[in-house]
């Protein structure tokens, strides 16, 4: 037996720490992107070639700074359980569809071939809709970025023997190594000689901490060369594992 006291105090005031700089830094940096954007505006005067060249530069690093800080604040909200689930039944075809929508243009663009695969007869998930889209968004832009032209990137679901349903984002791109699959889902972690840049390695982070606060477990399987899997599990709707009510119990007053 371990007391582990001192070290969860530890990552509270780290985590505490995170929240107040990522607060304190928000406030100047959207100042700053106010008058980044009246410039490129020419609304206090106009601008020369270089001058709109510099600006666009400052534009696009101001926005992948509040991209790191908002990442920072959500993450540090879902650790401490401040973060309050709207959840609702979906069903799963309609959530793989809609991320398949939401980058149908960019795999176009790529090259790259993106489908989806649903089992026939899956029972609705219980999800926060926003938080769910922000855990598809992730996975499978980073399947997007990690595969090259000429590429694939299937999302599947199943139902697993506990009841759950699986969601597959698998791409076949470069892979990870092993030595990194263990770290991907730390936070500010990041593949060495990854090709995409502008994120903070907090994507994954908070991917987790979304689907461990639906209940559910996400994983990655990975060979190099042979591209990688992400798969993570959902409670469904008709029991939801969070306080064993029924969902429809919660939101309609009838029973399942």
């Amino acid at each position: 037996m371990t007391d582990v006291t001192r070290f969860r105090l530890l990552d509270q005031l780290k985590s505490d720490m995170v929240s107040t700089v990522s607060h304190e830094l928000k406030t100047p940096l959207t100042g700053v992107q106010m008058t980044v954007h009246l410039l490129l505006e020419e609304i206090v005067g106009p601008l020369n070639p270089k001058q709109i060249e510099l600006l666009l530069v400052a534009r696009q690093d101001s926005d992948r700074l509040l991209a790191m800080i908002n990442d920072l604040l959500d993450l540090t909200r879902i650790e401490q359980g401040r973060v309050r689930l709207d959840r609702q039944p979906a069903a799963p075809a309609d959530l793989i569809a809609e991320a398949i929508e939401r980058f149908e243009s960019r795999a176009k663009d790529g090259g790259v071939s993106l489908k989806g695969a649903v089992a026939f007869g899956l029972p609705l998930v219980s999800v926060d809709r926003d938080r769910i889209s922000h855990v598809f968004d992730n996975l499978v832009g980073n399947a997007l970025s990690h595969t090259p032209r000429n590429g694939s990137v299937e999302l599947s679901s199943r139902v697993r023997p506990d009841g759950s349903v699986e969601f597959s984002i698998k791409d076949s791109g470069v892979g990870i190594a092993p030595e990194n699959l263990s770290r991907i889902f730390e936070k500010f972690y990041r593949v060495p000689g990854s090709k995409s840049s502008g994120g903070a390695g907090l994507g994954l982070a908070i991917a987790r901490e979304i689907v461990e606060a639906h209940d559910g477990r996400i994983d990655a399987q990975s060979q190099p060369g042979q591209g990688t899997t992400f798969s993570f599990t959902l409670p469904t709707a008709v029991t939801d594992l969070s306080n064993g009510k029924s969902t429809w119990d919660e939101q309609e007053g009838t029973p399942s």
